[in-house]
């Protein structure tokens, strides 16, 4: 059966926390919805926050192999930074809300909370019959606002290393004070696959695939236009660095991907070029080139 979730083999020692509907964490403050998303690292809920009436989160568990994450790290970097550093670019990165550590039977896993993000443009023009029209249309906003939260994290010295049409999402409108049914009701229904055989604690007992999001919430709220105050915002930093800790490869997109880092992996080592934010320059000249500006090319 093909479903398209995350392996069942990384769930072992060092992989990923098994989560299911839920479940509560740290303390019982967060109760687990429903499945957002997943990646090589980590798996991205929704989740109520009991702390606050009606507020709704995401929660990013990190696998154990990668417990004290960098990401966490660039994440408070850009928090601290923000508050010194007055630029419109930090309104199109995802921070960090807060985080906090859980113990399971695969190892220690930090767990990222953020706010929730909706769909990619790629997302919303592959789900939605007006999305191609939508993006294309608001092609220069989406450009404009991708470049100035990369232009702010360079302006405080972080790279992201992984810039591509998958790490950029639209806003969401506010959902807090929404009611659970509603938000959840913006994603289609989980679909979930029970593990066989389910009695091993590494596993989860099912396996969930990531909802997109409803053609209720497409047609009600983001293609809604003028009337909703959406703004792009880029996101996943597990790739990401800062100017004077640079790591030795970096594994950017191929097609996205900057000549120094190609041109570096062919020569096994032996030549090491320069290369910083020019990288990150490089994949935003793609992204907006063949991405969000794709179908204007004959």
């Amino acid at each position: 059966m093909n479903i398209e979730t995350e392996q069942l083999s990384r769930y072992k020692q060092g992989g990923y926390h098994p989560v299911h509907l839920g479940d509560k964490f740290h303390d019982d403050r967060f109760t687990i919805l429903h499945k957002l998303g997943w990646g090589s690292f980590s798996t991205v809920w929704l989740a109520r926050d009991n702390a606050e009436d009606e507020r709704y989160v995401a929660l990013k568990f990190v696998v154990a192999d990668l417990a004290d994450s960098n990401e966490i790290r660039i994440l408070q970097h850009i928090c601290d930074m923000s508050r010194s550093t007055k630029h419109p670019g930090f309104d199109h990165v995802l921070g960090l809300l807060d985080h906090f550590k859980i113990s399971g039977p695969n190892g220690n896993h930090d767990v990222l909370v953020l706010d929730v993000l909706g769909p990619s443009p790629n997302e919303l023009r592959d789900r939605h019959d007006d999305g191609e029209v939508f993006v294309w249309k608001h092609a220069k906003v989406i450009s404009k606002e991708v470049s100035l939260g990369l232009d702010f994290l360079h302006k405080i010295g972080v790279m992201h290393g992984d810039l591509h049409g998958g790490n950029v999402a639209f806003s969401l409108p506010e959902l807090n004070g929404k009611p659970e049914d509603v938000v959840v009701g913006f994603l289609e229904p989980p679909r979930t696959y029970t593990v066989e055989p389910s009695n091993d604690p590494s596993q989860p007992a099912y396996l969930i695939e990531p909802s997109p999001f409803s053609d209720r919430f497409m047609d009600e709220v983001l293609l809604a236009g003028s009337q909703i105050m959406w703004r792009m915002k880029i996101f996943d930093f597990g790739s990401a660095f800062l100017a004077d800790n640079r790591p030795k490869e970096i594994h950017t997109p191929l097609f996205v991907r900057a000549p120094e880092l190609i041109f570096n992996a062919l020569s096994s080592g032996t030549v090491e070029l320069d290369w910083g934010p020019k990288i990150d320059v490089w994949s935003l000249g793609c992204l907006v080139r063949l991405g969000f500006l794709y179908h204007t090319i004959d």
